[in-house]
């Protein structure tokens, strides 16, 4: 396959710091017990986190914890794909 033909897939992600979250969230993270929300452990320090798309009209579930649905929500509203909380 030809790089020149072939269509790349790209995402838009947020790169925030962990600190937007509380204590109690990225324990919950970090047990992978932080309900209604698709993220995935980044090594040691952090999480890549799913924003769900608007125009699909997905929202991010109710269980959620409110500091990480607001985060999701302030990305979901700027288009991107991703958020990569990082320390």
């Amino acid at each position: 396959m030809s790089t020149a033909t072939a269509e790349l897939v790209t995402f838009k992600m947020l790169d925030i710091s962990t600190a937007h979250l509380t204590t109690q969230t990225r324990a919950q993270m970090e047990q992978q017990n932080a309900e209604g929300v698709l993220f995935y452990p980044k090594g040691p320090w952090g999480w890549f986190t799913y924003v769900p798309s608007l125009a699909d009209e997905l929202t991010v579930g109710d269980e959620a914890p409110a500091d990480l649905k607001q985060c999701i929500e302030f990305a979901q509203q700027r288009g991107f794909d991703w958020i990569v909380f990082d320390c």
